[in-house]
């Protein structure tokens, strides 16, 4: 993400996508947003959309996903 920050300072949209990103834990999750919040300006305003499988989470952990942030799933 350092690479990218020169040439783009803020984004519209996040998406998590291919590759099944349901699979990955909470804690991934937080990486990657705590890292690009790191790097851009993310605000609540940003669409973070995370492409997920229904049979590979719970409803728990959709409910934790909402609680980082992720305002919109691609179900698929």
């Amino acid at each position: 993400m350092a690479f990218y920050k020169k040439s783009f300072q803020s984004f519209d949209t996040i998406y998590l996508g291919g590759g099944t990103p349901s699979l990955l834990s909470i804690q991934q999750i937080d990486d990657i947003l705590k890292s690009a919040n790191d790097h851009f300006n993310i605000d609540r305003q940003t669409e973070i959309t995370v492409e997920v499988n229904p049979g590979d989470g719970s409803a728990e952990y959709f409910q934790q996903l909402r609680k980082r942030g992720i305002n919109r799933l691609n179900i698929g």
